[in-house]
């Protein structure tokens, strides 16, 4: 298969640090444009990660650009607006937690992705975090045995810390102010 063609629509500290380094890294993908509403933002970052294509909005980017797929890491509270406007490009959009600010947002969201014919994912590393892995295998090793007696709940809890493992370190920053949305 031919690289992944991925367009990014914010290249916040999110979207810049836990994703775009990261997405620009993998042999099978190319970040091809980013769709930032600040424009000396979204100039440095594309410049120091390669970004060949850069927009004002992600109209502008979805009129010019044929992507595989979007990487929109947004304020959740834009989900309701933005997601459907993704959607419509027909290819699979990937945003952070959560997916919605309220139910009705949400089951619009879930209206938009039925009528696109693609899909969204909604990112969040501790599925693949080797702890939560070990404590869900764990967990299902003592459902199996009962040797604790039948479980009916369990809480875990995420220690504090350096959560960012300094992933921001790098963080490409702008003096603009966000545009009121």
């Amino acid at each position: 298969m031919d690289r992944v063609k991925i367009g990014f629509v914010g290249v916040g500290n999110m979207g810049q640090c836990a994703h775009l380094r990261n997405y620009v890294s993998l042999s099978n993908c190319e970040v091809v444009a980013i769709a930032e509403l600040r424009p000396k933002l979204a100039q440095k970052v594309a410049t120091r990660y390669g970004v060949p294509y850069i927009y004002r909005d992600h109209e502008e980017m979805l009129a010019a650009e044929k992507l595989d797929g979007i990487v929109a890491v947004q304020m959740f509270t834009r989900h309701g607006v933005l997601i459907p406007e993704l959607l419509k490009a027909r290819v699979p959009v990937f945003i952070e937690k959560p997916l919605a600010s309220s139910v009705e947002v949400g089951e619009k969201i879930v209206q938009a992705v039925m009528k696109s014919g693609t899909w969204i994912m909604v990112g969040y590393h501790k599925r693949s975090d080797p702890a939560t892995m070990y404590v869900k295998a764990e967990i299902e090793r003592l459902k199996q045995t009962g040797e604790l007696g039948k479980m009916r709940y369990v809480r875990i809890l995420m220690p504090s810390g350096d959560w960012v493992a300094n992933g921001f370190v790098d963080l490409i920053k702008s003096d603009e102010p966000m545009p009121q949305l």
